[in-house]
C-alpha cells in the first residue's frame, strides 16, 4: 500500500489496473470522441457508435513538441492526479 504507479501515455494507448475482480481504466484517450465526452458534446454511449470515435488528437510523430499526459486517474473515480 502507498506505492504509486507512474504512467505516461499518448494517443489511444490505455493503461488499466486490475484489483481483485475489478478492472479500472487509468488514463483517458487522446481521441476526438473522448474530447467530445469531456466537453459534453457526446455521451459515452453516443461516442461508442460515432464514426469519428477513433480519430486521434495526439499521437507520436504528429509534431515536434507534443503534450504527453503525466498523470493517473484514481481507481474507482474520475479524479486525475498529475505528477
Amino acid at each position: 500500500m502507498g506505492e504509486k504507479l507512474y504512467v505516461m501515455h499518448l494517443g489511444d494507448s490505455r493503461a488499466y489496473l486490475k484489483r481483485g475482480d475489478a478492472l479500472y481504466q487509468l488514463v483517458a484517450d487522446h481521441t476526438w470522441a473522448q474530447e467530445a465526452i469531456n466537453t459534453g458534446i457526446l455521451t459515452v454511449e453516443e461516442a461508442a457508435q460515432h464514426p469519428g470515435r477513433n480519430q486521434l488528437l495526439r499521437y507520436l510523430g504528429a509534431q515536434k513538441g507534443m503534450g504527453v499526459d503525466r498523470g493517473i486517474i484514481a481507481p474507482g473515480t474520475s479524479q486525475r492526479e498529475e505528477y
